[in-house]
């Protein structure tokens, strides 16, 4: 299971997946960024080398197209075929920035935490350099320079925050480092990041499942509290009772692993008998001095009907979500439930 929600992703997976935003992981962790069950955390430095990278990319795109079209000018003949317009002219720089400008709109989709550069950043830097500590175990590596900025911002982001965060990469001096941070947690890839949301979603599907019983209790002991309305006629409802409930859906909204909390929302159907009266019109009298009707009857009956809802709930757990602490319950309900005294009718005895 997740042990926080706070992720960044080093340039390695990005190069890894092509800067392909549009599908496989990197589109997946778009998805989980909009489903609240992951937030990035993204050091001022990264977005840069994401950027170098991504144009390094492009210029290698740029070349193999054009020794494509040198070499296999031939298929420029395939009539009827999509191969033809490989071989026509394009504008380098206007597809250069259509990339860029994609991939800018795919890093502000997923709305990154921005993981400031400390001004302690240069002497931090440098005493790892000189002193071959991880990300330097080489010290001719000075390419790690963006990478020792990213993690030391990282380090001080979830120091100030009082979180850990996952760092997603395949290079070994980046886990070194992690290694020696209690609060940067080393992962190689998506793929193993995207399993320990999955085995946490299903531990969280359990446990929502275990609390069946106790939200029903809710719901009914919410709804019955309520207040009630009769339409259409002069009269009042005297009581309801639910008769069964049944919840259609029960989602999580927010998983905090770290405080162990889950925010969640139920929708259903409550299935309740309204015991009702109102004056009996049909029978009334007329009074033709003051022109009105005057009904001496009541109807009492009782009738049965239906109530969509919705519900608002935080699950407290124990051993990282494995147990239930406790739970609370909004329910979503009007002031007055409507109850219409047409609605089916329940026979004595029934």
């Amino acid at each position: 299971m997740l042990e926080t929600q706070y992720v960044f992703v080093d340039t390695e997976p990005m190069r890894a997946a092509r800067f392909d935003v549009e599908r496989g992981g990197l589109k997946r962790l778009l998805e989980l960024v909009d489903h609240q069950r992951i937030t990035v955390v993204l050091p001022t430095v990264t977005r840069r080398e994401y950027l170098k990278k991504l144009n390094e990319s492009i210029d290698a795109a740029l070349e193999a197209l054009g020794s494509l079209t040198k070499k296999h000018r031939t298929l420029a003949l395939a009539e009827n075929t999509p191969l033809p317009a490989v071989f026509e002219p394009i504008d380098e720089e206007a597809a250069r920035e259509a990339v860029v400008a994609r991939f800018n709109r795919y890093l502000d989709d997923l709305n990154p935490e921005e993981a400031e550069t400390p001004a302690d950043t240069l002497a931090v830097v440098l005493d790892l350099y000189f002193t071959q500590l991880a990300p330097f175990n080489d010290p001719r590596k000075k390419k790690e320079f963006p990478d020792a900025i990213a993690l030391h911002s990282l380090a001080r982001w979830a120091d100030e925050e009082e979180v850990s965060i996952y760092v997603v990469s395949r290079d070994g001096d980046l886990r070194s480092y992690c290694e020696t941070k209690t609060n940067l947690l080393h992962l190689e890839t998506l793929g193993h990041l995207f399993a320990l949301v999955t085995a946490e979603a299903e531990m969280v599907a359990a446990l929502l499942a275990s609390t069946e019983d106790e939200i029903v209790a809710d719901v009914s002991s919410a709804f019955e509290g309520g207040g009630f309305l009769l339409e259409e006629e002069d009269g009042e409802v005297l009581g309801v009772t639910v008769e069964s409930i049944e919840l259609e859906e029960i989602r999580a909204q927010h998983v905090d692993p770290e405080e162990e909390l889950v925010l969640f929302e139920v929708q259903g159907t409550i299935n309740f008998q309204a015991d009702i009266h109102y004056w009996d019109m049909d029978h009334a009298i007329w009074d033709s001095e003051d022109k009105v009707l005057i009904p001496f009857d009541r109807i009492e009956k009782t009738v049965r009907d239906t109530y969509e809802f919705r519900a608002y709930g935080t699950l407290s757990t124990l051993s990282k979500l494995t147990k239930v602490d406790w739970l609370d319950l909004d329910v979503d309900l009007p002031n007055v439930v409507h109850v219409s005294p047409y609605a089916e009718q329940v026979l004595p005895g029934a």
